[in-house]
């Protein structure tokens, strides 16, 4: 990536190295995908610009609309894509269309609630007081119920 004059842009733009490392793997997937480089992904969306009401107008968008629609990607994978995307255009000063990959769903992350055992459990695995303390803040005890 760091060959490529606009991904060195993009990349000086993001401060977590983790998210860099999510953003390239993901942005890495979707140039080989369409068969495009960084680069030329930004002179796809110039060339829209400089064809407004014609059918390349928002050929970038229909190009990442495409792929996110049709490769069977998981929701996660689409969404981490399309963030991916998305910063990379932004940070290139040719931001996509809002209306872009508008129909993905992110998942509903998937709840619990602790029961008792599981927080007897915690507590009992506590090998210090300052972390029993924090583990019995959870815990409701038949007596002080009926406080």
């Amino acid at each position: 990536m760091l060959t490529f004059s606009s991904a060195k842009t993009w990349l000086n733009t993001i401060r977590s190295e983790r998210t860099k490392e999510i953003y390239v793997l993901r942005l890495k997937q979707y140039c080989d995908a369409v068969g495009k480089n960084p680069d030329e992904l930004i002179a796809l969306k110039i060339d829209g610009l400089r064809n407004v009401a014609t059918a390349k107008e928002f050929q970038a968008e229909a190009l990442l609309n495409d792929y996110l629609y049709h490769n069977n990607l998981t929701s996660n994978v689409q969404m981490a894509v399309l963030a991916a995307v998305k910063s990379y255009y932004k940070a290139n000063w040719r931001e996509l269309n809002s209306n872009v990959g508008t129909n993905i769903e992110s998942p509903e992350p998937k709840k619990r609630s602790p029961k008792m055992q599981d927080i007897l459990e915690l507590d009992e695995a506590m090998t210090y007081q300052r972390d029993r303390l924090f583990c019995g803040f959870w815990k409701v005890r038949p007596s002080e119920k009926q406080l």
